[in-house]
């Protein structure tokens, strides 16, 4: 049987200080036949130079470059340099347990699946203590997996720390020049899987950066996550899941609440629709529990939204 090859994506932008610490976490991998794909994203430092110092001693790293676009640009142009079976990408001020590339391939061979996706650990540490051994493994199918994304499950929200078919990631683009690229773009990859297996072991390390951009821009992240569940509920419309689309309804509901509360979306027409019809179309007890929400957080000047 072929060996597969694995193509690992990492954007690269003004990471200096943890970008060394996050290559020798793949270039240790347990499971070699890798290409390391650096992507400097039109960095100001020298990061572009250090991946290309990497590229020159490592066989198995690409360095590219390109002018900035951000993050879903840059994994969008690695994607484009890809040639392996399976794609993962990682983000460049994290790092990763040296097994992960050998675990997540191992579930994908176990239950024929087309991504394997594991659980991470935030940390804020030069090193992690890696959760390196499966415990608990199981094996869901892309409609179960996006319910399961909805259901709090954060590790298969990202992009990162998962395992993905090649030609699915092809399938769909990250959303350049937006934050919130996974929201907009994760559940298309398991929507697209027959099967997606899943690790509990806590092989990510997702390192806390207080400046990056999600720590940054508060009030455009909350803008793009609403934009991205507005979109994700057209595309379960249009594949005919109605279930899947109330069930997003919901979150873009609790996250229009906690906009509005913020002052980061106007008390209007469109909003108060949004909100009416979260109300209506979900069963009691989830009515029942985004209304308690609503009131338990925001007070009773909240519930005036809902006076059409």
């Amino acid at each position: 049987m072929r060996e597969v090859k694995v193509s690992i994506i990492v954007p690269v932008y003004k990471v200096e200080k943890f970008l060394d610490r996050c290559i020798r976490s793949l270039t240790n991998q347990t499971y070699q036949n890798l290409e390391i794909i650096l992507v400097d994203d039109g960095s100001p430092d020298h990061c572009g130079e250090r991946c290309d110092d990497w590229a020159n001693r490592e066989e198995r790293i690409i360095s590219v470059h390109k002018k900035n676009g951000g993050l879903s640009d840059a994994r969008n142009y690695g994607v484009h340099f890809a040639t392996g079976d399976y794609i993962m990408f990682v983000d460049s001020d994290d790092y990763v347990a040296n097994n992960i590339v050998e675990i997540l391939l191992s579930e994908i061979y176990k239950y024929d699946a087309s991504m394997a996706c594991c659980n991470y650990l935030k940390t804020s540490e030069d090193s992690a203590d890696f959760d390196k051994f499966v415990e608990e493994e199981y094996v869901l199918s892309g409609r179960e997996a996006c319910l399961s994304m909805m259901d709090q499950f954060y590790f298969l929200t990202t992009a990162w720390a998962s395992l993905i078919r090649s030609d699915i990631v092809a399938k769909y683009e990250f959303p350049a020049g937006r934050n919130q690229e996974d929201e907009a773009t994760t559940y298309k990859y398991y929507y697209a899987s027959p099967k997606v297996a899943v690790t509990t072991a806590k092989l990510y390390g997702y390192y806390q950066n207080p400046n990056s951009i999600m720590n940054s821009h508060p009030e455009r992240n909350a803008r793009e996550l609403l934009m991205a569940y507005s979109e994700r509920m057209h595309f379960f419309e249009m594949h005919g899941e109605i279930e899947l689309k109330e069930r997003t309804l919901s979150l873009y509901a609790r996250c229009l609440i906690s906009a509005l509360n913020m002052g980061y979306v106007e008390h209007n027409l469109e909003t108060k629709k949004v909100l009416f019809t979260a109300f209506k179309n979900k069963s009691e007890k989830v009515k029942f529990k985004l209304f308690l929400a609503v009131y338990l957080i925001f007070g009773k000047r909240v519930l005036s939204i809902y006076k059409v």
